[in-house]
């Protein structure tokens, strides 16, 4: 027997790309369930190639490495549609706030953004794109494609250590967690990494990676 419909790898993939960006994909994704969280590394890597066809292009025109910077960032809110940007300026300004939890729940609802959302996204930015002003084509495509298989594999420790914030949220559509699909979303990011550095920083990298997604979950 085969699969039952929409539930193969590639509408499973279309649904990763059609939850983290606005690309286009051939056919009908799958809907949304835990099992498409495996293709988070395959997602962010894309994304990352994609800025960094950019930033090669503006560095091919001599633009300063700056202004050539800021353009594959800029590049990647539109390809997300600041999906990302989005949730940043919300969690500073929930943390932020003061109040207990339901407070915080109802600023995460709201669609401004205040005083420590908009400082995280300059700090974001900002750090962004100076770390890549100092990079060529070649390590600032390495470090996109890394930075966004890592960053969007991080975020899973999240959906598999924590509860839904809300029952009618994203987080509980996709939870309870298959830890399969966790698995193998790990191990693509390592693949990921050691085909875009070498063994003594691509397992670094993994290491911080998961760091950084632990330190959230706490």
């Amino acid at each position: 027997m085969g699969k039952p419909e929409g539930r193969g790898w590639h509408a499973e993939l279309a649904a990763g790309f059609a939850l983290l960006t606005r690309l286009p994909w051939p056919g009908p994704p799958a809907p949304l369930s835990p099992r498409l969280v495996w293709s988070f590394p395959l997602v962010g890597a894309a994304c990352g190639g994609l800025s960094a066809l950019v930033f090669a292009l503006l560095r091919a025109l001599v633009i300063p490495p700056l202004a050539a910077a800021l353009a594959p960032l800029a590049a990647a809110t539109l390809i997300t549609g600041a999906l990302h940007e989005d949730g940043l300026a919300d969690t500073a300004d929930a943390l932020g706030a003061r109040g207990d939890r339901a407070r915080r729940l109802d600023i995460l609802r709201d669609s401004r953004i205040g005083t420590f959302g908009a400082s995280a996204l300059f700090f974001s930015y900002a750090g962004r794109a100076a770390a890549l002003a100092t990079l060529g084509p070649a390590a600032a495509a390495r470090a996109l494609i890394l930075a966004g298989a890592l960053g969007r594999t991080a975020l899973l420790l999240q959906i598999l250590r924590l509860a839904p914030a809300r029952p009618e949220g994203l987080g509980a559509r996709l939870a309870p967690a298959e830890r399969e699909a966790h698995a193998l979303a790990w191990a693509l990011a390592a693949l990921i990494a050691l085909a875009t550095l070498p063994f003594a920083t691509a397992v670094p990298a993994l290491l911080i990676a998961a760091g950084v997604g632990a330190l959230c979950v706490r």
